[in-house]
């Protein structure tokens, strides 16, 4: 006498066993982010004034996407405050300058240039998304730091105590959300069939 096996009972635990493991082996490979915001914290400038903000940089170009920067305090006779950067606001620009290795946030909508700069050892710092990057000297001293300026005379400098983080989306993220869409995508379709063999 033969027994009939049924195969198909295990084929489901066989498929989420291979989902599982190629999610698993995704997440292992290193992945460069297509875009990366870097925030800036605990930013303070010499004169008492502070910064906050963030930008979105392009991995794939190397350039800036997008910012918003406040600065508020400190030399308020030199310094009007609170004061915006920002992509969205008319005559104000943002870039990456290679040549000197700064990023540079300006306003050149009023009488002059106000500027607010970051200078970087290297570029590809940005295209890493590691934790932190400390911001401690004086932006072009071949040293990552910071200042701001109104045609560059006045200027303050940031103080030591400042960095940027990167909040990353790397491309792990995206096909571990898809795997997972298609499990529950899988699990809804099991569950129509079994109703309707019932």
């Amino acid at each position: 006498m033969t027994t009939a096996v049924n195969h198909d009972v295990h084929k489901p635990v066989l498929t989420l066993a291979l989902i599982v493991g190629l999610l698993v082996f995704a997440t292992l490979l290193p992945v460069k982010a297509a875009t990366i915001v870097w925030s800036l914290e605990n930013a303070r400038f010499d004169d008492g004034g502070t910064v906050t903000g963030s930008f979105v940089w392009d991995t794939d170009f190397n350039g800036v996407l997008s910012y918003n920067f406040t600065v508020t305090g400190g030399d308020t006779a030199s310094f009007s405050s609170p004061f915006t950067y920002s992509e969205s606001l008319p005559g104000h620009f943002g870039a990456y300058l290679p040549s000197v290795n700064i990023l540079s946030f300006s306003d050149f909508s009023g009488p002059g240039s106000r500027d607010f700069r970051i200078g970087l050892f290297n570029e590809d710092l940005l295209n890493t998304p590691i934790a932190i990057l400390a911001l401690d000297a004086v932006p072009g001293t071949g040293d990552n730091g910071y200042l701001e300026c109104f045609n560059c005379t006045p200027l303050r400098l940031g103080l030591a105590g400042a960095y940027l983080s990167a909040v990353p989306l790397p491309a792990a993220f995206w096909l571990f959300a898809t795997a997972l869409a298609g499990l529950v995508g899988y699990g809804r379709r099991k569950n129509r069939a079994s109703r309707a063999i019932e």
